[in-house]
């Protein structure tokens, strides 16, 4: 399990770990066992995360297997 939306996140805006825990005042280590589901963060630094990139911690947090799809808009939506 990790925190894939988190990962992605960090992938897509081409950033390092270094950099992420810079942005949110924790190391690049703790960045990395975060994202592993190694340690769960603080609600102080889920906020600074929630920040940062502006997703909700719960979405940006969240543990899976493979990342979430996207909701189908319906056919008739416009």
């Amino acid at each position: 399990m990790k925190r894939l939306v988190l990962l992605s996140e960090i992938q897509q805006r081409n950033l390092t770990y270094t950099e992420v825990g810079k942005a949110v005042d924790v190391s690049r280590q703790m960045v990395s066992y975060i994202i592993n589901c190694q340690c769960n963060p603080s609600w102080k630094l889920q906020r600074r995360l929630e920040n940062f990139f502006g997703i909700p911690a719960s979405e940006l947090l969240a543990e899976s297997e493979e990342l979430p799809q996207p909701i189908p808009k319906a056919i008739n939506e416009r």
